[in-house]
């Protein structure tokens, strides 16, 4: 089963903000099983205020896909190779979330 600790959670948080300082990040554990991160306020100007991003589809607008080369190679790092289930196949060590936003709260533009 997917795990992820609460102090990978921690270093993973940390490492985001170094590396996205000039961005306000929502990083949670969803049931111990995943990372989410949520782009809540930054100076870019995405053109949309929430959204589900799929980190391994490359056709986001180029700001999109700027800030998902940063924040991906973070949050997998140090994944592992998970395992293989009789089930569901391959299942990961656990899993990840990347969104603009929240669904009850929209992305701000701040001022540059």
């Amino acid at each position: 089963m997917p795990h992820i600790t609460k102090d990978q959670v921690k270093a993973k948080r940390a490492a985001l903000k170094a590396a996205l300082p000039q961005y306000k990040l929502s990083v949670t554990t969803e049931h111990f099983s995943g990372i989410k991160v949520a782009i809540m306020a930054g100076p870019t100007d995405f053109g949309t205020e929430y959204q589900q991003l799929n980190p391994y589809y490359k056709q986001y607008n180029p700001r999109i896909q700027d800030v998902l080369d940063i924040v991906m190679p973070i949050l997998n790092e140090g994944q592992g190779e998970g395992f293989e289930d009789s089930d569901y196949g391959h299942v990961p060590d656990y899993y990840t979330w990347v969104h603009i936003g929240k669904w009850d709260k929209p992305y701000q533009v701040t001022s540059k």
